[in-house]
């Protein structure tokens, strides 16, 4: 009788061990589950709602405010072929991986050498030219592949460009000189990058602005 009652005991407690095995694994899938790294809100308060929009058909998500800026003459002039983004203006510096600044670094020291008098290209230099390809969408879902490169400025100052591209943009005539523009960032699929272009906001009377000038004629 009393190793039945010891018998009985061993299987109690296995059960009650089994039954706490179980609830333990579940908390931790439940942890797991709540842990994982959910992309910032594309419906924040913050974030425009053509970018919503946008975000929605890329299923996109982290948004970033780029820049503000009004577009200039030099803008919309295709010998130009840019749209710059001049350090001092950027609303944050951080809508790039360590990854792709390293890119616009290697780029930008390639075309530093290219203004030496004893300059080679090296074989090395080939994968340096063109800076990091980039989709560029506007609110109206039109799509443009643009190069963003990271060049030199007026008075040492650096500013980021978008080129190998912009034309095309230019050519939509969406724009015009001293409407009010702003250029977000936000990520899709696995991490990518994409900017995103808002739409105009137009002023009745033309003014003339501060804003450094977007010549690109500084670069070769």
């Amino acid at each position: 009788m009393v190793e039945s009652d010891e018998e009985d005991c061993k299987f109690w407690k296995l059960d009650m061990l089994e039954e706490s095995a179980k609830t333990v694994l579940e908390k931790q899938k439940r942890t797991i589950v709540d842990d994982f790294p959910i992309p910032k809100n594309i419906n924040d308060s913050s974030t425009p709602e053509w970018l919503v929009k946008v975000m929605e058909e890329w299923e996109g998500y982290d948004p970033k405010l780029i820049i503000k800026r009004k577009v200039q003459k030099t803008d919309l002039d295709k010998s130009q072929s840019c749209l710059s983004m001049h350090a001092t203006q950027l609303e944050t510096l951080d809508f790039l991986t360590e990854e792709e600044t390293d890119t616009l670094e290697k780029h930008w020291n390639l075309t530093q050498k290219r203004k030496g008098k004893h300059w080679k290209k090296l074989k090395t230099d080939d994968d340096q030219e063109e800076g990091l390809k980039v989709d560029l969408v506007d609110h109206e879902l039109n799509n443009y592949k643009v190069d963003l490169r990271k060049w030199s400025g007026n008075n040492g100052k650096w500013k980021y460009v978008l080129t190998n591209g912009w034309n095309n943009v230019i050519d939509s005539e969406m724009f015009e000189a001293n409407d009010d523009i702003q250029v977000w960032s936000f990520r899709y699929e696995q991490g990518k990058l994409c900017l995103a272009l808002s739409p105009p906001t137009r002023s009745a009377q033309n003014s003339s602005s501060s804003t450094p000038s977007s010549s690109c004629q500084t670069i070769a």
